[in-house]
């Protein structure tokens, strides 16, 4: 869990220094070029200002998904499974299908196990939709002494030659700081299938 957490820590500074810092002191800067309007142009002035809400709003987002990122609030709200499950219903289209199964007892989980388990589910779904030219994404998650989470979709599956993205990367990361593993497994002919499998009492 100390490792867990100084990750995290150190993702949290990475995302505001490299983020938010500059995007404030853009946002800085633009104020004050905006002050030298005041008084002398104000249809300028307006569409500055317009423009500084969209900033505004922009730099809002990057601090909610930072946050977000270090334990997402509908955790706390609804639980492991039922969150998943909301996060499908977001993404789920006419065209794409998302299910989210359970089996085993998740109500009582490690704290860091649940966090992982639905970061490493809401990426995989997203590349899902991203990535996959999918019309089926099944997710499901199965405790007893280890939480196994499956994301399974029927679209491309990965290239053979491929470079380390960004998403896969933080997701084996988020299961290896548990002491878990991520598997994946590709056939063009049947998508891809994500499995992580995190250990439960690594945590206590």
């Amino acid at each position: 869990m100390i490792r867990a957490r100084e990750e995290e820590r150190r993702r949290l500074r990475r995302d505001l220094h490299d983020g938010v810092g500059p995007a404030l002191v853009g946002l800085r800067l633009r104020l004050a070029a905006a002050e030298h309007l005041a008084g002398t142009d104000p249809e300028h002035l307006r569409q500055r200002l317009q423009a500084l809400q969209g900033a505004v709003d922009g730099i809002t987002s990057d601090v909610t998904q930072a946050v977000t990122g270090l334990r997402p609030a509908a955790l706390d709200d609804e639980g492991l499974i039922e969150a998943l499950r909301l996060y499908a219903d977001q993404l789920s289209t006419p065209s794409l299908r998302i299910t989210v199964q359970a089996e085993g007892n998740t109500a009582e989980l490690p704290a860091a196990v649940d966090a992982a388990a639905y970061l490493i589910g809401t990426e995989a779904m997203t590349n899902v939709v991203r990535h996959a030219a999918a019309t089926r994404c099944d997710v499901s998650v199965r405790v007893s002494d280890t939480l196994e989470l499956s994301v399974s979709d029927n679209g491309k599956g990965l290239p053979t030659q491929r470079r380390r993205g960004v998403g896969l990367t933080s997701m084996r990361e988020r299961a290896e700081e548990l002491g878990g593993q991520l598997l994946l497994e590709t056939n063009p002919e049947r998508g891809l299938t994500v499995v992580a499998r995190l250990p439960l009492g690594s945590t206590d």
